[in-house]
């Protein structure tokens, strides 16, 4: 049986995907290229493939209005780390600042 729940769920998730193919393809592969070494740049993009992992995973235990709430700051922590990812890849000078953290 579906409910409201897991369908709002569903829909969040398939609208992330999105949103994170959009953010790829604005990324450009040629600028990323140029910007980094292909291991350099191979290991950042298994990270940001890893972290897509570890928030499918916390949307698959928001089950209920309550899941969600308990979920939302590891939601929130995970979304700030793609967001500083994806700053690395596309903005190679804000590496130095990510290994530091």
């Amino acid at each position: 049986m579906v409910t409201a729940t897991s369908e709002t769920t569903t829909s969040r998730r398939f609208a992330l995907r999105g949103i994170s193919a959009t953010v790829a393809g604005a990324i450009g592969v040629p600028a990323v290229a140029t910007a980094f070494d292909d291991a350099r740049l191979i290991k950042l993009c298994g990270e940001l493939t890893a972290l897509q992992g570890e928030m499918d995973e916390v949307f698959r235990r928001r089950v209920s209005i309550e899941t969600e709430a308990a979920t939302d700051p590891e939601l929130d922590r995970l979304y700030n780390l793609q967001a500083d990812l994806i700053t690395v890849i596309v903005r190679p000078a804000s590496l130095q600042q990510f290994q530091a953290s």
